[in-house]
């Protein structure tokens, strides 16, 4: 289980939803930056892609709000915790790696 330093991540003003990557446009329309605080969730895994350097899986929220995962952090999550027909429940939190972001298991539920 990871442990992170970061103490504020951005979220998509509109949806509410991770952004996975700020760049200088996003910086100033429509990102709101919020704490890190750990949170406890269910997830529902809803596929992968890739993202501008590494393969991300997606996470969707019970209301609808969507994470993304860094492939190493999704393997801990399967090696370490109960998934049933694709759904997790544990305590998050958001890590930066490079100018990526996504998000973490900081403990099981």
């Amino acid at each position: 289980m990871a442990k992170t330093n970061l103490t504020e991540y951005p979220v998509d003003r509109k949806t509410r939803d991770l952004l996975g990557y700020v760049d200088g446009w996003s910086e100033r329309e429509g990102v709101d930056w919020l704490p890190n605080d750990p949170f406890t969730e269910t997830f529902q895994v809803m596929g992968y892609g890739r993202g501008r350097s590494s393969i991300k899986f997606m996470l969707v929220a019970e209301d609808g709000r969507r994470y993304e995962m860094f492939a190493k952090d999704f393997t801990e999550l399967v090696m370490t915790s109960e998934i049933s027909a694709g759904v997790v429940t544990g305590t998050f939190q958001v890590v930066k790696r490079g100018q990526n972001y996504g998000l973490v298991r900081v403990e099981p539920c």
